[in-house]
C-alpha cells in the first residue's frame, strides 16, 4: 500500500518461483493495481481469479469484492456475485461441518462397538477362567477325597491285620498254655 512499484516488483519475483500464477498472486496483483488506480489491469486480474477452475470460494469472494470496489456502476452485479460466493462458502463450510459431525458420530459409534466387544471378550475370558478354576477345585477335592479314603482303607486294613495278628498271638499263647498244662 505504501509503494505500488515495490509491491508489483515483489509480486513479479514471487511469480518467477511458480510455474503458473496462483489465485492468491492474481488477487494481490489485482488489489495492487486497484490501489494504484489502474482499474483495467485490476479488473483483468480479478477476472482471472473468477475464471479459475480450482479457485476456492474465499478467493472468488475476494475477487468479487475487489470488482465491487473498483466499479461503482456495476456494483450491484458484483455485490450479488460476492454474496453468492459468500453463501457458497458458508454452505461449503456447513456441509464440511456436517460431514465432520457425521464422521465423529460414526467414529464414536465404532468406538462404542469396540468397547462393547472388548467387554464381551473380557466377560468370556472371565467365564473361561472361572470354569477352569471350578474344574481345578473339583479335581483337587477329588484327589483329596481319594487320598483320604485310601488312607482310611489302609488304616482299616492295618487295624484288621493287627487284630488278626493279636488274635493269632493269643491263640498261640492259648495253645502253648494248653500244651504246657498237658505236660
Amino acid at each position: 500500500r505504501k509503494s505500488v512499484a515495490v509491491a508489483l516488483e515483489q509480486l513479479d519475483e514471487a511469480r518467477q518461483l511458480q510455474t503458473t500464477p496462483s489465485d492468491k498472486w492474481n488477487l494481490l496483483r489485482g488489489e495492487t493495481f486497484l490501489e494504484s488506480g489502474r482499474r483495467d489491469s485490476a479488473q483483468y486480474y480479478f477476472e482471472q481469479v473468477l475464471r479459475g477452475k480450482e479457485t476456492d470460494y474465499q478467493n472468488k469472494a475476494r475477487a468479487y469484492h475487489g470488482l465491487y470496489r473498483m466499479n461503482a456502476r456495476q456494483a450491484l452485479s458484483y455485490l450479488e456475485g460476492y454474496i453468492s460466493q459468500m453463501d457458497s462458502m458458508r454452505e461449503q463450510r456447513r456441509d464440511s461441518r456436517a460431514s465432520h459431525l457425521q464422521t465423529l458420530r460414526e467414529y464414536s459409534k465404532e468406538e462404542q462397538e469396540m468397547e462393547d466387544a472388548e467387554y464381551r471378550l473380557v466377560l468370556h475370558q472371565n467365564l473361561i477362567f472361572r470354569g477352569v478354576l471350578i474344574v481345578a477345585g473339583l479335581l483337587l477335592i477329588l484327589i483329596c477325597l481319594t487320598i483320604y479314603f485310601h488312607r482310611k482303607r489302609l488304616k482299616t486294613k492295618l487295624l484288621y491285620e493287627s487284630a488278626q495278628l493279636k488274635s493269632s498271638i493269643l491263640q498261640q499263647q492259648k495253645m502253648e498254655a494248653v500244651y504246657q498244662e498237658n505236660l
